[in-house]
């Protein structure tokens, strides 16, 4: 399996961190905030080719919207422009209160909050991990999961945000500790607290760390589902590519047989569309 299972290749993680966070409110990380009530799209399409894409975007119960940018290094101001320009796309597309959190690993004591340029202002809101005590968490959660004992709303997000609290180790090798904890929790909430890590793992874990993590979920439903999600995107991909080289194949066709008439390689470049150096390579098999 490839290692970037993240939300950006497998939408049955978005849907089992959507559960995860559903009805819970954040109090435990310092938000005070509505209940998250519902998940959103974060993919935010623009008129360039590439898309933007922010980490968490949740609807609360007043109606206004959450948007999570995680962090483990302290944002600079190109972050913040950028965070700005997502927000004013969440505003075209809802028009409800944004209110926009930036979740600072343990690392970050301190950054920007915002900027102000006259007529445009923006700020967010920082939360700090390194205010709590993540070897004493990790504990806690330990001893209450060894014993059996059911995990609250509460004690399932201390879970999730366990890596980015404040460790003498990496938030990866605290991401591979939560994940084994939650190895161990005997009900649904195991597959909710897999998913959120390995959403949250394109932040701050290594290649080598995600390979690791893979392991840690073996053999559990959440690998399972990730594997049934990977063979149908394979499935649908493949389709895709199929229709796409049968198109260009058929474009290189007519490029040829516009070449043999004597059309000249700008003319079949803007023919067809394809580009004119892939023309003038086709040029001597014409023999023109």
């Amino acid at each position: 399996m490839e290692t970037r299972i993240s939300r950006q290749t497998s939408d049955i993680i978005l849907k089992a961190t959507a559960e995860a966070f559903r009805g819970q409110t954040l109090e435990a990380i310092g938000l005070d905030l509505p209940p998250i009530v519902d998940m959103l799209p974060t993919v935010l399409p623009v008129a360039e080719v590439k898309e933007e894409r922010i980490d968490f975007l949740f609807r609360l119960a007043d109606g206004s919207l959450l948007h999570l940018e995680f962090q483990t290094t302290a944002v600079s101001r190109n972050d913040l422009h950028r965070f700005a320009g997502y927000d004013l796309k969440l505003l075209e597309r809802y028009w409800q209160t944004i209110r926009t959190v930036v979740i600072y690993s343990g690392r970050v004591k301190e950054a920007s909050d915002g900027f102000d340029c006259g007529s445009l202002a923006y700020r967010v809101k920082n939360v700090y991990l390194h205010r709590l005590d993540g070897e004493k968490e990790y504990r806690y959660l330990s001893e209450k999961i060894e014993r059996g004992e059911e995990l609250s709303k509460s004690e399932v997000v201390r879970l999730i945000f366990l890596p980015l609290m404040e460790h003498e180790e990496s938030e990866g090798e605290v991401a591979l500790k939560a994940a084994e904890l939650a190895k161990k929790i005997k009900d649904e909430k195991q597959n909710l607290v897999f998913a959120a890590i390995i959403a949250l793992s394109d932040k701050y874990m290594t290649e080598a760390e995600k390979r690791r993590l893979l392991e840690v979920v073996a053999m559990t439903q959440i690998e399972q589902w990730i594997r049934e999600e990977g063979r149908k995107e394979g499935r649908i991909e493949g389709k895709i590519e199929g229709k796409i080289e049968g198109r260009i194949e058929g474009k290189i066709e007519t490029a040829r047989a516009a070449l043999k008439k004597g059309f000249s390689p700008e003319d079949v470049a803007e023919i067809t569309g394809l580009p004119l150096d892939e023309v003038l390579l086709l040029k001597p098999e014409t023999g023109n």
